[in-house]
C-alpha cells in the first residue's frame, strides 16, 4: 500500500508577515511625511503669491496717490501740500480734497475726498513711511511743518502677514512737482 505523503502547504510565517507589515508601515510614514511637506510648501507658496499680489496692488495705489501731491499753496512755501506725516500715516491735499493713507487694525485705508475708507490691503502688519529732504537726510518720525516743507521723497514699507507667511515690499516715491527738473528749489 502506498502511503500518501502529506503535502506541505507553502505559506508565510508569522515572522515574515510581521516584518512585511513593519516595512510597509515605515515606507508609508515616510511617504505621508513627504506628501504633507509638499502640501505645506504649496499652501505657503499660494499664500505668499496672494500676499505679494495684494501688496503690489496696494503699493502701486499708494505711490500713485502720493505722486498727486502738489506744491503747498501756503504763501512763501515751496514744499509739498502735506498737512501731517508720521511714521504710520500721511495726510495730504490732492486737488481740492484732503486725503489720508493709514493702517487701521490690519487694513491699509485711503480716506478723504471721494474716497471714503477705501481698503487698499488686508492682513497688513506693518505700514511705515520715512521722509527725506532734498539733501537725502531722513526726517524725524513726526516732522514739523517746516521740516515737511523740505520733503522731497518718501520711502514706503508695507508688510502683510497671513498665518506664518509674511511678505514685505518697499519703494521710494519722489514728490513730482518737487523732483529735480520740475523747477522747484
Amino acid at each position: 500500500m502506498i502511503s500518501a505523503r502529506p503535502t506541505r502547504l507553502r505559506a508565510f510565517t508569522l515572522v515574515e508577515a510581521i516584518t512585511t507589515i513593519a516595512i510597509v508601515g515605515v515606507v508609508g510614514s515616510i511617504a505621508v511625511t513627504l506628501v504633507r511637506t509638499a502640501i505645506d510648501v504649496y499652501e505657503d507658496s499660494a499664500i505668499r503669491a496672494d500676499l505679494s499680489t495684494q501688496l503690489s496692488t496696494a503699493m502701486e495705489r499708494v505711490a500713485t496717490e502720493l505722486r498727486t501731491i502738489g506744491p503747498s499753496s501756503a504763501s512763501g512755501s515751496v514744499g509739498p501740500d502735506i498737512s501731517a506725516l508720521t511714521s504710520t500715516s500721511i495726510t495730504f491735499n490732492s486737488g481740492a480734497a484732503a486725503r489720508t493713507i493709514t493702517r487701521t487694525g490690519s487694513n491699509l485705508l485711503l480716506t478723504g475726498g471721494a474716497a471714503s475708507n477705501i481698503p487698499l490691503a488686508q492682513n497688513v502688519s506693518t505700514f511705515t513711511l520715512q521722509g527725506y529732504d532734498k539733501s537725502n537726510v531722513a526726517l524725524p518720525a513726526s516732522p514739523s511743518a517746516g521740516q515737511i516743507a523740505t520733503l522731497r521723497r518718501i520711502e514706503i514699507t508695507l508688510t502683510a502677514t497671513r498665518g506664518t507667511v509674511s511678505e514685505t515690499l518697499r519703494t521710494r516715491v519722489f514728490i513730482r512737482p518737487l523732483a529735480a527738473g520740475s523747477g522747484a528749489p
